[in-house]
């Protein structure tokens, strides 16, 4: 069903959509039926400043009710517990962090480690712009903090019959007063003095780590 949807979305323009939405007009729709079942699909337009965001959630669905999705709070609240719990050490301190909600992904955990992303609005030139709010486990008011904490590894969703498609990722405290000076062979997130992140793809996946063959226990 991937392929008849992916020509269906071939054929939108995003920005005719967004026009049309503003408009009162509606979002398109498409029907597919197969094996018995029968399911609508409308298609929503993805904002032009997330079109090239390789982490954006593509899939959405309906609910009759809203809540807030915030999956940055609980995770600093584990790092914050986490952080003082063996005192001062004399070698870098690394977390492990399970991210054990749904919907966790890469910028929720940037959000918990260097602040929640906020809009700044500018009177002087009445422009807005996205910036990292001083709330993060790494960096807050006075700058930054935790700095006993030199990496956190964060693990998505992991239990045993996932032991072989879990990837753990690295995230390097740039403000370590014990910098990490072991190369870990995971995906590793390198953060700058100035925010900007840069990956460093994994060398060995899980299964590979744990000699277990690719889609185990499946396979």
């Amino acid at each position: 069903m991937t392929e008849p949807i992916q020509r269906w979305l071939d054929g939108l323009d995003p920005d005719a959509i967004l026009a049309d939405m503003r408009n009162s007009r509606g979002r398109p729709q498409h029907r597919l039926a197969f094996d018995g079942w029968e399911v609508r699909f409308q298609a929503t337009p993805v904002s032009q400043e997330h079109r090239n965001d390789p982490n954006h959630r593509v899939l959405g669905s309906h609910t009759e009710g809203v809540a807030l999705l915030d999956d940055a709070a609980p995770l600093r609240a584990k790092l914050k517990r986490k952080a003082g719990h063996y005192g001062e050490l004399d070698r870098p301190y690394v977390v492990g962090l399970l991210c054990a909600g749904d919907f966790v992904e890469d910028r929720d955990i940037a959000d918990a480690l260097l602040g929640s992303i906020t809009l700044r609005y500018s009177p002087a030139t009445q422009e807005m712009e996205t910036v990292r709010a001083p709330d993060g486990f790494w960096y807050g008011v006075g700058g930054p903090k935790n700095r006993r904490v030199s990496a956190v590894i964060t693990i998505p969703q992991l239990s045993w019959h996932a032991l072989a498609a879990a990837e753990p990722t690295v995230w390097v405290q740039p403000w370590a007063a014990r910098p990490l000076s072991v190369d870990l062979p995971w995906r590793t997130h390198s953060i700058n003095a100035d925010g900007r992140i840069t990956t460093t793809e994994a060398r060995c996946p899980s299964a590979e780590l744990f000699a277990l063959p690719t889609g185990w226990p499946a396979s």
